[in-house]
């Protein structure tokens, strides 16, 4: 058997790489962030250009009624009816995670308990691009309207003419 042996110098190398490389990202993504705080939709304009590769403008950044219902026009009835049943059984699934808040008297009159606030609105992405991610579509929002959250923005990139796949 071969033996290999590394001075502590090599081996604190080895082991730091993958923290340095997760560090330029951190700090990649955290110029993009603050940019989009910045700068709002001109920066989202920005990065879409920048990472995939579309040229968008500020109207194409919210989706329109009339798109979704062409979205709709534009999948199969059978995709339709399977994705019902999929709803089902992922709020079927996801019913029984839900908490709810509870309070019970303490000694001496302290009250003890949990309470659960829905937050005000969350966003959510979706992968997309040649294989658009439905899946995380239904798995995310799901949960998020099940416990009564009143606005859910879904963010998904376009495809190469600047539209969202119309299963999402």
């Amino acid at each position: 058997m071969k033996i290999i042996r590394f001075s502590s110098k090599k081996l604190e190398k080895i082991y730091n790489r993958g923290q340095i490389r997760q560090l330029r990202v951190e700090e990649k993504v955290r110029k993009i962030i603050d940019d989009v705080r910045l700068f709002g939709d001109e920066a989202l304009i920005k990065y879409t250009r920048k990472f995939d590769k579309v040229k968008l403008n500020q109207r194409q950044l919210k989706i329109s009624q009339i798109e979704i219902n062409g979205a709709y026009a534009n999948i199969s009835p059978h995709f339709v009816s399977s994705l019902k049943v999929v709803i089902e059984n992922v709020n079927r699934f996801y019913r029984k995670q839900l908490r709810k808040s509870w309070r019970i008297k303490g000694a001496e009159g302290v009250v003890l308990g949990e309470n659960y606030t829905a937050l005000e609105k969350v966003g959510v992405y979706i992968p997309a691009g040649t294989a658009p991610l439905v899946s995380t579509v239904y798995m995310t929002v799901l949960p998020v309207k099940l416990a009564g959250l009143k606005k859910i923005v879904l963010i998904s990139p376009p495809d190469k003419n600047g539209y969202i796949n119309p299963h999402i």
